[in-house]
């Protein structure tokens, strides 16, 4: 096993135990309560997690993003490739890129205006398993060059556009690896 798989599940089977440290809170009312530190660690613990994707997405949304409509993406691959991506982080970076920037011109081109996103990696599955997959979120169409900044929104995805789109992900995917 990875060191990094075997000290995140450490971690994640002391976080919220008070045995394994705890801050003390005393009210002035004379109310007094124990709370257990957490892990802190991206992975496995759901209580971890859920805090720190909320805390980023309250980032994003309030000062980063601009205010249009996006799309969510989640990219999972083949059984056969994700051992390679797992313990390849130059070749998991390669196909990571490939994603987003086949996405990206696929909206742009629907849209006729530049667009862009982001990528959030994920290495394992629900059953602690190894499956690197990507999390997307990306602006669902693209702001036109030379125009005031005006949004232009894709047009609704058909079965074929996705059809094509997975097509051409694939054909790449098998010449990075």
């Amino acid at each position: 096993m990875p060191r990094f798989v075997a000290r995140t599940f450490r971690a994640f089977l002391a976080c919220g135990r008070p045995e394994e440290g705890f801050a003390r809170l005393v009210c002035g009312c004379g109310h007094e309560s124990v709370v257990a530190f957490s892990c802190k660690r991206r992975g496995i613990c759901s209580s971890c997690m859920g805090r720190m994707t909320q805390e980023g997405a309250a980032h994003l949304v309030g000062k980063v993003l601009p205010h249009t409509p996006y799309r969510q993406w989640v990219v999972s691959f083949p059984f056969e490739v994700q051992r390679a991506l797992a313990f390849r982080p130059d070749v998991l970076a390669r196909v990571e890129r490939m994603v987003l920037d086949h996405l990206r011109r696929f909206l742009e081109k629907r849209s006729g205006g530049k667009s862009g996103g982001l990528l959030v990696r994920h290495c394992m599955g629900s059953a602690l398993n190894v499956s690197p997959h990507v999390h997307l979120l990306i602006v669902d169409g693209g702001f036109r060059p030379g125009e005031p900044p005006t949004f232009h929104a894709a047009p609704p995805l058909t079965k074929q556009d996705l059809e094509e789109l997975c097509a051409r992900m694939e054909r790449a995917l098998v010449g990075i690896l």
